[in-house]
């Protein structure tokens, strides 16, 4: 058996890069989306300031996330 697998998956990271939100939320024409982060994130804020930088666009948070000493964050939109 033989098959193939590609992803293309754009990382956006760095400085203020929270703040770009919306014009990468207007570049991917993306409607809805839900965030998944860890409860750290959510208790420190950040969790908050990308809900905020959606323009309502992030429609949920779930935050009941285990990540030990690894801080993830995700954004899963629906197309």
């Amino acid at each position: 058996m033989t098959w193939e697998f590609s992803l293309p998956v754009k990382i956006y990271f760095g400085t203020d890069k929270i703040k770009e939100l919306p014009k990468i939320i207007e570049e991917y024409g993306f409607e809805r989306g839900v965030l998944v982060c860890s409860n750290t994130l959510k208790k420190n804020g950040v969790a908050d300031e990308i809900i905020k930088n959606s323009n309502g666009r992030l429609v949920a948070v779930f935050n009941d996330i285990k990540a030990g000493k690894i801080h993830n964050c995700f954004i899963y939109w629906y197309l």
